[in-house]
């Protein structure tokens, strides 16, 4: 019993910590209970389930660019087109 209590009181925590992480993304939040409303909803025509989802998933792209260029810029990594991978930009550091 006591291992059962261990695994839904850490469960609980992950809820919170994601219900915390979605509230500080309110456009994702919006997303999200947007998509769920129409899940639910058998009435709801499929056309704005379908736009829900987009938006999720702009958004998931949206946000996965952003982190990409906060890592980029402090990491002085650089995308090389022609070599099609990362590498050090010496140029960032004025080398």
């Amino acid at each position: 019993m006591e291992r059962a209590e261990q695994q839904m009181s850490a469960r609980q925590r992950s809820d919170v910590e994601s219900i915390e992480k979605l509230k500080a993304n309110p456009v994702f939040l919006e997303c999200i209970v947007s998509l769920l409303a129409a899940v639910e909803d058998e009435t709801v025509d499929l056309k704005l389930a379908n736009a829900a989802e987009l938006r999720l998933i702009d958004e998931r792209c949206r946000m996965g660019r952003e982190s990409l260029a906060a890592h980029g810029r402090a990491s002085d990594l650089r995308w090389r087109p022609a070599s099609r991978f990362w590498s050090i930009d010496a140029t960032a550091r004025g080398g």
